[in-house]
């Protein structure tokens, strides 16, 4: 389900970047994505999935998947920040994503509508 409440023919989590919970700028205003999934399907993501939750549909909360443009990339020297405990922005000391994946800016958001809606038929 997309982060409309529609069902729409969405990429799956294999060929997407996944938001990291890192921060590219000291304030925690530019968020991070990790390219989870590259070394088994082999292609740079186009997409930043992320699971929200949305209203309820039929007496159910639903998770439905917003997407967002890959950003640009992160360099190895970039420094990387979190929220702490407190939500204060830190710096991070963070390296497992670092070393094993590509981090990249999350970039603007893509409308639900450029993915086809299914249509009951």
């Amino acid at each position: 389900m997309a982060s409309d409440n529609e069902w729409r023919c969405l990429p799956t989590y294999t060929y997407t970047a996944l938001i990291s919970g890192l921060y590219a700028d000291s304030g925690c205003t530019v968020r991070v994505a990790y390219d989870a999934f590259r070394w088994s399907v082999g292609c740079s993501p186009r997409y930043v999935a992320e699971t929200v939750t949305n209203a309820p549909v039929c007496n159910a909360v639903t998770n439905a998947t917003a997407y967002y443009e890959v950003g640009s990339q992160i360099a190895p020297a970039d420094a990387l920040f979190t929220r702490n405990g407190s939500g204060a922005c830190v710096t991070s000391t963070e390296t497992y994503l670092r070393s094993n994946y590509t981090l990249s800016r999350v970039g603007a958001p893509v409308q639900p509508s450029t993915f086809v809606r299914f249509v009951k038929q």
